[in-house]
């Protein structure tokens, strides 16, 4: 198949399925705004926070009994203006193929090494984030995004982010997974995975969540070091 030839196609049938009725997409929103009080070291104070919130529009449109055109447009909102600059900035946004061989896309995707934490960082999106500790939480523009079917559970994710001019390089992520992050299918999520040199740094991380009636457990490693060689 080649793929050079498939996905300007693909792109143009995405247009066309935009102005079509019968796939419209799906709107979703996400807005996270609390009121709390901080100390950062300086003395105590008030703030209103925005949480991450977002909007965004998802859909899929059928070429095939086993073809489909994927996309999904989203946006972070800054509620409360804190940033300074735009109230939007861009989140996932990306268009692409489903079938029988997995799912295939181009644009702006996480890496599979930021999908490898599942929902184990019980403050995601909040101060306490883990991107506040470890490099790895990377959504990078310029890629292509591919995840394998699965099988007995196990899938394959793979992210390629393009050097994007001649002197520029190249960055891989990829991983191996097991189960499914909201634990609805299976009640086991695992997954390891490895940044090749993405934004600098070369990762490798492991997870694993189990559920036992109502009560989740789950734990997460990370090794982390600059591709250069330098102190990460």
């Amino acid at each position: 198949m080649d793929l050079s030839k498939l996905l300007p196609f693909v792109g143009l049938v995405f247009v066309q399925a935009i102005a079509d009725e019968q796939s419209q997409g799906e709107f979703y929103t996400k807005l996270n705004v609390d009121a709390q009080s901080s100390d950062k070291g300086d003395g105590r104070f008030s703030e209103i926070k925005s949480n991450n919130s977002w909007i965004g529009v998802k859909g899929d449109y059928q070429l095939a009994d086993d073809i489909s055109v994927v996309y999904r447009l989203e946006w972070k909102v800054d509620i409360t203006a804190e940033s300074g600059s735009s109230s939007l900035t861009e989140r996932p946004q990306y268009v692409g193929i489903r079938g029988g061989f997995g799912e295939l896309t181009l644009g702006r995707n996480f890496t599979a090494l930021w999908m490898a934490q599942g929902k184990i960082d019980l403050y995601n999106h909040y101060e306490g984030d883990i991107a506040k500790i470890w490099k790895g939480e990377n959504r990078l523009s310029d890629v292509a995004s591919y995840s394998s079917p699965s099988f007995q559970g196990f899938n394959v994710k793979l992210t390629y982010q393009a050097e994007k001019s001649a002197e520029g390089d190249s960055a891989t992520s990829a991983g191996v997974f097991y189960g499914d992050s909201n634990l609805k299918k299976y009640p086991l999520f695992a997954a390891i995975a490895h940044d090749f040199d993405v934004n600098g740094f070369d990762t490798t991380r492991a997870s694993v969540q189990y559920k036992m009636g109502p009560h989740v457990i789950g734990g997460m490693v990370q090794q982390q070091e600059s591709a250069d060689g330098g102190e990460s």
